[in-house]
């Protein structure tokens, strides 16, 4: 549906208009609009009686650093979330998740806070904001002022297309610790995976030719580096045959299939952030995508992973929880069984990555 076609076009400029504006009319909200837009022109959304853009009002866009925390606006782009140093320092499994969305002029104009509203099971940058544990900060009119609840990323997600947003509220930002915060040490080591290796399965056949979207290359944290924010040396020997290094104090990775590398809705998605002490895992977070209603946190492979070493027994044991905790399904993109092999296949690849490293 064209802009011009919406009973009423309501650009305010502070948080408290758009409150009140969201709260008074049967309104949409309107951030980058790569998704809305599309949905209403091709009738695939109801026509609403006002749109809400939230492009000029003040406050909700950019990244700063605030009492230990990284704020991130709900309307920063997703080009300046994959760029700004700020985010590639303290969370660059979100900065590289970031980049790999759709395409540069889609990453110009979509916004991090629409990502999420849309609310798609395959968004991109949910999975690594459940790894950071993110807070959402959610805001609404209540008659005379702005009033502010915080939401936990694992709880913002209903189905679907839906969150727990009721009508009226907006999402204002994102806020998350710096990744290496979040296990009590100061060395992160990070994997974005993109480089083209197919995915095979554990019984040693390809899954599916693909490109783009295989484990194998590395990026590190940018060279603005926080103090004490250092890559890991080599070893040469790791345990229960291994490869193992001098280990971050925590490893982080994300990565996601498709049958092409941009432009594509993952088939699946998985991310892991570790912290491992000696030979002992004793910090988890993993996460999956596209293969739930929602995108959802892996309790049971992290319970899997925990108070264990990062041995191959344990690996194999963190799959057989990932692939039991999920529920895919079939559709045109994959089948239920084809995502729940690959998910399988990226986190051990992830895993014994970080044994290695």
């Amino acid at each position: 549906m064209p802009l011009d076609e919406s009973d009423r076009y309501l650009a305010p400029h502070t948080l408290d208009e758009a409150a009140q504006c969201a709260a008074t009319q049967d309104a949409a909200i309107l951030a980058g609009g790569t998704d809305l837009l599309p949905r209403w022109s091709k009738g695939l959304l109801q026509r609403p009686e006002a749109l809400v853009s939230l492009r000029n009002v003040e406050g909700l866009e950019g990244v700063a650093r605030e009492n230990g925390e990284i704020r991130i606006g709900a309307c920063t782009t997703i080009s300046e979330v994959a760029s700004n140093p700020i985010v590639r320092d303290a969370a660059p499994v979100l900065a590289g998740a970031a980049g790999r969305i759709a395409c540069p002029q889609v990453r110009n104009r979509a916004t991090i806070g629409g990502n999420l509203c849309n609310a798609s099971p395959a968004a991109d940058t949910a999975v690594p904001l459940i790894l950071l544990d993110a807070v959402l900060d959610v805001a609404s009119w209540s008659g005379s002022s702005v009033t502010t609840r915080e939401v936990p990323i694992t709880e913002f997600f209903n189905g679907p297309g839906a969150t727990i947003l009721e009508p009226g509220e907006i999402l204002t930002g994102i806020r998350i610790m710096p990744l290496f915060h979040h296990c009590g040490t100061d060395t992160c080591d990070t994997d974005i995976c993109d480089t083209g290796v197919s995915p095979v399965s554990d019984h040693g056949r390809d899954a599916r030719a693909t490109r783009g979207f295989g484990m194998g290359s590395r990026q590190r944290p940018s060279a603005e580096m926080p103090r004490g924010l250092k890559p890991a040396a080599r070893q040469e020997e790791g345990p229960r045959g291994l490869k193992s290094a001098a280990r971050p104090a925590v490893y982080a990775a994300w990565d996601k299939l498709g049958t092409r590398p941009a432009m594509e809705i993952a088939v699946a998605s998985v991310g892991i952030a570790i912290k491992i002490e000696g030979e002992t895992v004793t910090h988890a977070r993993v996460g999956y995508g596209s293969v739930a209603p929602v995108p959802v946190r892996g309790r049971k492979a992290e319970a899997a992973l925990m108070d264990h070493p990062l041995s191959v027994e344990t690996i194999e044991w963190c799959q057989a929880a990932a692939r039991a905790e999920i529920a895919p399904i079939s559709d045109v993109r994959a089948s239920a069984a084809y995502r729940r092999e690959v998910v399988g296949v990226m986190l051990r690849r992830m895993l014994e990555r970080a044994a290695r490293e």
